[in-house]
């Protein structure tokens, strides 16, 4: 999985040998709305609770193996692409 928003740049994306012998899946999310059939009944109020009740349950800490300040993402890519065994969660710390 790769969390990004590429705007309106092309990305190229290799689907092939690789991609179709491991099986792999494409997952797409919006995190800004939901999906019109559960919309009437989570709101953005409720699901932001959820979230966050869901994480305070969740020791996250235990499953970062890696940190990388922004301006080093190729970095981070580069593990995750090169060495997935080593990394079970890599973060991008940036601030707004």
């Amino acid at each position: 999985m790769i969390g990004s928003w590429y705007g309106d740049r092309p990305v190229e994306v290799a689907l092939g040998g690789r991609f179709h012998r491991s099986r792999m899946t494409l997952v797409s999310s919006q995190v800004s709305t939901i999906d019109p059939q559960l919309s009437g009944r989570w709101t953005g109020e409720r699901r932001s609770t959820v979230a966050w009740r869901l994480l305070r349950d969740v020791d996250v800490d235990l499953l970062i193996t890696h940190r990388f300040p922004l301006a080093e993402a190729a970095e981070a890519y580069a593990l995750v692409d090169e060495h997935p065994d080593d990394a079970i969660q890599v973060l991008l710390d940036y601030e707004i």
